[in-house]
């Protein structure tokens, strides 16, 4: 094995989250003397600043089509890409990848591409965003068997904050590493800031709630939406694209504030966020609101967000990363997830009593320098004898 440090991450998604958590990762790791590359699919966002090496070698998610072809194709792309990982990693002598993000969706087709990798020395590493898999793509048992696949193929997975993964009975385990989820350096604009409040018709004395991110349902949007009948003085502004023909569209919450007589408070910006968006966004608003489902168990890239620009939130999911950092450090308030009334009331709390957050310690005890530490201690300490 090679004494040069290189790391190869794999990362087939074209934005969102996780792409920003491996750009900043990936600038943390060449920091520390690791040679990283990363393989992309030639939708993907480019982010300035970037230290380490990019390379568009993979395919792209199929966009358009009826929703069953769409599937089928998005099958073959996740297949062909893990068969390009493979052959980039063999033919460029790399000895350490970094799986961007748990995706054990056909792993039963794939599994056995990188497991000959492993069988050839290779180390794989891979994040664990979302650690309970409990969202099934066809019949139980094969999402199960695809989990257990997964898992099968890994020498470490990079968890957010300690719990006990279901690997669905995996007989070749890996070492299960706790690396902090920092919060994202985005620049801030040199510019003027554009008045996104004037430019929504947002007063001076209203408070404006900012969700932001893809809309999914486990968001909670509609609960918001419906909070507003009881705030008056609230809006909220939703920024962000649909993630997928599956969840409810941005239609489906146009009409529910249209219904509940709200629509002149509800701004939503069905699109693309662009980073240098995102300040406009977060100065314009008082509060933003994270307000995940009971299903959510993991971190989130919002908090790290707000946590950049300083914007106290409220916020709801399951017991892990997301709740724990809120409370720890004041970040803002936690509330029930899957109830409106909670909402309601979280939100009245945050307006009579609003929090004061420890931004410094979280971004002290959170940052990409012991993340990328960590990452290397356990991907360049071991060699692979499976």
């Amino acid at each position: 094995m090679p004494n040069q440090r290189k790391l190869l991450i794999f990362n087939p998604l074209p934005a969102g989250g996780i792409t920003d958590y491996l750009h900043f990762q990936a600038n943390a790791l060449e920091d520390q003397g690791v040679s990283v590359t990363m393989i992309v699919c030639p939708r993907f966002k480019r982010r300035t600043f970037t230290k380490y090496n990019l390379e568009v070698t993979l395919g792209s998610p199929p966009q358009g089509r009826p929703f069953f072809i769409r599937k089928i194709r998005h099958l073959i792309v996740i297949v062909r890409n893990v068969r390009k990982l493979a052959r980039y990693t063999l033919s460029h002598d790399h000895y350490h990848i970094m799986l961007g993000a748990f995706a054990e969706y056909a792993s039963p087709l794939w599994a056995s591409t990188l497991r000959k990798l492993s069988r050839k020395g290779r180390i794989i590493g891979c994040i664990i965003h979302d650690p309970v898999r409990d969202y099934a793509v066809g019949p139980k048992w094969l999402h199960k068997l695809s989990i257990k696949r997964h898992y099968e193929i890994i020498d470490f997975a990079f968890v957010h904050h300690s719990i006990e993964l279901n690997m669905q009975g995996a007989r070749r385990r890996p070492s299960i590493i706790v690396i902090p989820f920092p919060y994202y350096p985005f620049e801030k604009s040199k510019l003027q800031l554009s008045n996104v409040r004037e430019s929504l018709g947002i007063a001076k004395n209203e408070i404006a709630l900012l969700s932001f991110g893809h809309i999914r349902d486990d968001k909670n949007i509609d609960l918001v939406i419906q909070a507003l009948t009881h705030h008056p003085d609230m809006h909220l502004i939703q920024a962000g694209k649909e993630q997928s023909s599956g969840a409810r569209p941005a239609k489906f919450y146009e009409d529910l504030a249209e219904r509940l007589e709200v629509s002149a408070r509800f701004h939503l910006m069905n699109r693309f966020i662009e980073q240098d968006e995102l300040e406009g966004l977060f100065d314009a608003a008082d509060f933003a609101v994270l307000t995940y489902s009971s299903n959510f168990y993991s971190g989130s890239a919002a908090l790290g967000t707000c946590v950049n620009f300083s914007k106290p939130m409220l916020v709801s999911a399951a017991e892990g990363p997301l709740i724990d950092s809120v409370s720890k450090y004041d970040l803002g308030l936690a509330v029930l997830p899957d109830s409106k009334s909670a909402i309601v009331e979280g939100l009245t709390r945050l307006k009579s009593s609003p929090p004061t957050p420890d931004w410094d310690s979280f971004m002290r005890e959170n940052d990409w320098e012991t993340n990328a530490s960590l990452v290397i201690n356990s991907l360049f300490s071991t060699t692979n004898e499976s």
